[in-house]
C-alpha cells in the first residue's frame, strides 16, 4: 500500500490541479470558445477515441501488465516485450485501417445524412484514435515500472492545455475550424512523443528481439488473453465512453456538446479511481503471480474504502455548487439543462468507486475470461438502454442507461470475486460513510446563499470540507484518509511554528 500511497498522493494532487484546469475550461473556456454543435464534434472525436483504443490495441495495454512479471529482466530488454507489444499492437492497427479503408463509405454516408461536420472531419478519427492507442500502450508499459504521475500528466495535460488553446485560436480567427481538428491530431502526435521520451528516460525504451517472449511464456497464453482482454476492455469502454458516442449519434451533435459539459463535472469523482487504477493492477497482478491472496484482498478493501469516502465529498462539493458553476458559464442557460445528467452520472460513478478495484482482481486472476463475459454482456445491454431511453429523455435517458450499466457491472463482479475468492470490501465503515454522506448531501442543497458568484463557491466549499473533515477525523470510517489528513495537519502545523 506504501507504493500506491505516494503515488497516489501524487497522481491525485497534480490530477485535482489538472481538474482545476479542465473545470476552467468546460465552465468557461470551451462554452465562450466553441458553439455546441462544434464543442459536440470535438468531444466526439476524443470520446470516440477513447471508446476504440480497445479495439485496436486487440487487449496489448493488459498483456503489458500481465506477463511483464514473468518477463521481467533489465538485462535482456526484458527479453524483448516492448518489441513484442509494438509488433502486436501495429498488425492490430493495420487490420483496423483495412476494416475502416471498405467500410468508409457506408459510415460516412450515415453520418453525412445526420450533420456535414460529421461527414467534413470523419477522417481524422482514425489518426487520433491510432496515436490514442500507442499512448496508452506506452502509458501502461510505463506503469510497470511504478511510474503513474508523469506518463498521465503528460497525457491529460496536453488535451486540457491544447484543446483549449486551439480553441481560442478559431474563437479569435487565427485558424478555421480545419485547423482545430487538425490541431486536435498534433496534440495527440505531441502526447506520444513525450511518453516515448520518458519510457526512454526511465531506461524502458528498449527495442530488441522479442524471441524471448514466447520462450518464456506460451504465445497461445499472450493470443488468449489478449483476445479476451481486448473484448473485456472493449466492453469497460463501452460502459464508460459509449454515451457520449450515442448522443452525437443518435441524438445531436448540440445535445452532445450539453451532454458533454455535465459529464466533465461528474467526471471529477473519478480522479482517485484513476491513480488506484494506474498503479493497482501491476501490484495485483504481481500478488496472483505470487497466489499472495491476503495482499489482494487488502487493496481491495482499502482502495474501496479511500474511493467510496472521496467519492461522496467530492460529488457533495460538485452538487451543492452546481447553480453557481453554471451562473459562471458563458451561455449557462443553455448548458443548465444537463444539470440531472450531473446527478446520474455522480451517482453511478458513486457506485463505481465503492467497488474499489475489482476489475483488476479478476482480470489478473486465473478467471480474466470472465472479464470478457460479463463486459460483453454489460455493453450489450448498455447499447439497447441507449437505444431506448435516448428517445425518451434525451441526455437524461444516455445518463440513465449509464448507470443501469455501472450498477449491474459491479453488482455482478462484487458477487464473482465474493463466490470465487471469498473477498468482500464492505464493512459498517461503508455504510456510515454512505448513510453520512446521503444526509448531509440533502442539508447542504439549504446553505444561504450571499449574492455573489465566488463568495457562495468559496464559502460553501469551506463548510462541506470543513464537516467533512471532521468525519474523518472523529470517526474510524475511512482510516487511510484519516492519517493522510493527521500527516497534513501536522505538516501545516509545523510549518507554521516555523514562521514563528
Amino acid at each position: 500500500m506504501g507504493v500506491i500511497k505516494r503515488q497516489g498522493v501524487k497522481y491525485s494532487l497534480m490530477a485535482y490541479f489538472g481538474a482545476f484546469i479542465g473545470m476552467v475550461n468546460t465552465l468557461y473556456f470551451y462554452p465562450k470558445f466553441l458553439s455546441e454543435e462544434e464543442l459536440g464534434l470535438v468531444k466526439f472525436l476524443i470520446e470516440t477515441a477513447s471508446l476504440a483504443a480497445p479495439l485496436l490495441l486487440i487487449g496489448a495495454p493488459n498483456i503489458a501488465i500481465k506477463f511483464f512479471p514473468a518477463l521481467k529482466d533489465s538485462a535482456s530488454g526484458n527479453h524483448g516485450f516492448l518489441s513484442f507489444l509494438l509488433t502486436y499492437a501495429g498488425i492490430a492497427f493495420l487490420f483496423f485501417a483495412l476494416i475502416l479503408f471498405f467500410s468508409y463509405p457506408a459510415i460516412s454516408d450515415y453520418y453525412a445524412a445526420r450533420d456535414p461536420l460529421f461527414e467534413a472531419y470523419f477522417y481524422a478519427l482514425f489518426f487520433i484514435c491510432a496515436l490514442y492507442g500507442l499512448s496508452t500502450l506506452i502509458q501502461r508499459y510505463t506503469h510497470n515500472f511504478r511510474r503513474i504521475v508523469i506518463p498521465t500528466l503528460i497525457h491529460e495535460y496536453s488535451i486540457k492545455i491544447g484543446t483549449p488553446l486551439i480553441a481560442g485560436l478559431y474563437f479569435f480567427g487565427a485558424i478555421s475550424l480545419d485547423g482545430v481538428v487538425q490541431g486536435l491530431i498534433l496534440i495527440f502526435v505531441f502526447d506520444l512523443l513525450a511518453q516515448l521520451i520518458y519510457l526512454h528516460r526511465l531506461g524502458g525504451l528498449v527495442l530488441r528481439p522479442f524471441q524471448g517472449v514466447v520462450r518464456i511464456v506460451n504465445w497461445k497464453k499472450i493470443v488468449e488473453f489478449g483476445t479476451f482482454g481486448l473484448l473485456g476492455s472493449l466492453g469497460f469502454s463501452m460502459i464508460f465512453y459509449l454515451d457520449a458516442f450515442m448522443v452525437g449519434t443518435f441524438y445531436s451533435l448540440s445535445g452532445l456538446g450539453i451532454f458533454a459539459i455535465a459529464a466533465a463535472i461528474a467526471n471529477v469523482m473519478n480522479i482517485p479511481f484513476k491513480a488506484f487504477n494506474k498503479i493497482g493492477p501491476p501490484l495485483i497482478s504481481e500478488a496472483w503471480e505470487k497466489n499472495d491472496q491476503e495482499t489482494i484482498n487488502n487493496l481491495y478493501k482499502r482502495s474501496s474504502t479511500v474511493l467510496l469516502t472521496s467519492g461522496i465529498i467530492v460529488f457533495t462539493l460538485v452538487w451543492v455548487n452546481l447553480q453557481s458553476l453554471y451562473d459562471f458559464m458563458p451561455n449557462g442557460d443553455v448548458y443548465r439543462s444537463g444539470q440531472w445528467v450531473v446527478f446520474i452520472l455522480g451517482m453511478s460513478r458513486l457506485i463505481d468507486l465503492a467497488t474499489g478495484l475489482n476489475a483488476s482482481i479478476i482480470g489478473y486472476s486465473r478467471y480474466f475470461k470472465f472479464n470478457f463475459y460479463s463486459m460483453g454482456v454489460l455493453a450489450v445491454a448498455n447499447i439497447f438502454l441507449n437505444l431506448w431511453l435516448i428517445p425518451i429523455f434525451g441526455i437524461n435517458g444516455a445518463a440513465l442507461a449509464t448507470l443501469i450499466s455501472f450498477l449491474l457491472f459491479n453488482l455482478t463482479r462484487y458477487l464473482f470475486i465474493y463466490y470465487r475468492f471469498k473477498m468482500q470490501p464492505f464493512g459498517w465503515h461503508s455504510l456510515g460513510l454512505l448513510l453520512s454522506g446521503i444526509l448531509l448531501l440533502f442539508a447542504f442543497e439549504y446553505l444561504p446563499l450571499s449574492g455573489n458568484l465566488f463568495l457562495d463557491i468559496v464559502w460553501r466549499t469551506s463548510f462541506v470540507g470543513l464537516i467533512f473533515l471532521m468525519i474523518i477525523l472523529f470517526t474510524p470510517w475511512s482510516p487511510d484518509i484519516k492519517k493522510l489528513s493527521l500527516d497534513l495537519l501536522g505538516k501545516i502545523r509545523d510549518k507554521v511554528k516555523r514562521i514563528k
